[in-house]
């Protein structure tokens, strides 16, 4: 490799790894966690029906657990950012699966899961959540397959209460973030002044998975053929540097930050990037805009056929419609190496329900700072495709649109409009 500065000899090797970042380009709960069950069914090539949610242990996959090393063709699902202030909901045969601090593929008997350093867990959240899936659905195995970055900043009782004040007094100012009083924001300040406790720190992490130096797990298996999902937890619109600050997360968002400490060699990577046929967001900030009474009418409609409201905060989330521009840059600013892209659109069912129940707008979009309205769902999805095509040459046949909350096979086949 030639340089300004001469041959540069040193190239680490490339990994085996099959990368794939499911990433929403909105606020948050654009249905990712859908997305990422649908993809490990389309690698392990089976569907997760109620019997393997509730007999998993005959499905389990037996691996070293004396080695951090893995085998070839092992699912590894990492959340990369976050903690406990995100969430996903899964639909499983109408069961109804809700994880917050774990990531998403946990459902599925054959990933391993992984914590990653960046992230910010709260050890009585997760206790709480690992037993509560045990309970009720009988997984024994979440806290054999569950690894825990060990440089991982603590969220503690003390943090959650300072972040409770602080929105206490910013509320008698007007100035209130709207954040989910989960202490994420006060565990990250004290990271970044150097008082935080990590993980490494409190050994009853050890009593909900393995403690693992993450540096090491990456170096080991450079040379296995991994299947990588990493898994986004709040969106791009909330990221610390790049969101709408200061009404953000306190975490980086952005698809660059998974690969801080990894061989950035993959054999392969692919952005898949997820949003809504409209927008929503929970927070102060002021999101749904003062319309005529027919288009506030229309996105309180959405809230209600889209049960648009937060997984962890339970809050009534704000509606507006999309807007192609803010998708299109989040697809400029987290592209990966390789360029794959995949763009998924969810919940366009909503939008056909919504309409069907009289309001002639559902069907708009925010095009150039405009709203731009449409007669029906395949005209606006004609539309996005064209405007993709012509902005950023992403082809017709790298965007989806899904149409069901469950997991979704479709999303993986073509299906451009001819």
């Amino acid at each position: 490799m030639n340089s300004r500065f001469g041959t540069v000899k040193f190239q680490q090797p490339p990994t085996e790894w099959e990368v794939s970042v499911v990433l929403g380009l909105q606020y948050g709960d654009e249905a990712k966690g859908k997305v990422v069950e649908s993809l490990v069914e389309n690698i392990l090539d089976y569907k997760l029906t109620k019997e393997i949610l509730y007999d998993s242990s005959k499905y389990n996959y037996k691996y070293n657990r004396s080695s951090l090393k893995l085998e070839d063709n092992q699912v590894v699902c990492i959340r990369f950012c976050g903690g406990a202030n995100a969430g996903h909901t899964l639909d499983i045969d109408e069961e109804i699966v809700k994880t917050n601090m774990l990531p998403s593929a946990i459902i599925f008997p054959n990933v391993i899961c992984l914590i990653d350093d960046e992230c910010y867990p709260n050890f009585e959240m997760l206790e709480k959540e690992i037993t509560n899936l045990e309970l009720k659905y009988g997984m024994n195995d979440i806290r054999e397959r569950l690894w825990i970055g060990k440089r991982a900043h603590v969220v503690t009782q003390e943090h959650i209460q300072r972040d409770i004040n602080k929105e206490l007094e910013r509320s008698k100012t007007g100035t209130s973030i709207g954040t989910c009083k989960m202490g994420i924001g006060e565990c990250a300040s004290d990271k970044y002044a150097r008082d935080g406790i990590r993980v490494e720190s409190v050994k009853e992490f050890e009593k909900l998975g393995r403690v693992v130096d993450m540096l090491e797990f990456y170096r080991v298996n450079q040379s296995v053929k991994l299947e990588m999902i990493f898994e986004g937890a709040q969106s791009t619109g909330l990221d610390i540097t790049y969101g709408d600050y200061n009404m953000v997360t306190s975490s980086r968002t952005h698809s660059p930050s998974i690969l801080y400490g990894k061989n950035q060699n993959f054999k392969s990577s692919t952005l898949i990037a997820v949003v809504k046929m409209y927008n929503t967001y929970v927070g102060s900030k002021k999101f749904q805009p003062i319309c005529p009474s027919t288009e506030s009418n229309v996105f309180e409609k959405i809230v209600d056929v889209g049960h648009e409201f937060g997984t962890v905060t339970k809050r009534r989330r704000q509606i507006n419609h999309t807007d192609l521009f803010q998708i299109k840059e989040g697809i400029l600013t987290n592209n990966l190496k390789d360029g794959n892209v995949l763009l998924v659109f969810n919940k366009g069912d909503v939008l056909e329900e919504v309409f069907r129940m009289g309001y002639e707008n559902a069907f708009s979009l925010i095009v150039d700072g405009k709203v731009e309205t449409f007669d029906s769902l395949e005209k606006m999805e004609d539309f996005i495709l064209d405007y993709f095509e012509r902005e950023i040459n992403l082809p017709p046949e790298n965007i989806r649109f899904s149409k069901t909350p469950k997991s979704d096979p479709s999303i993986w086949h073509t299906q451009y409009h001819s």
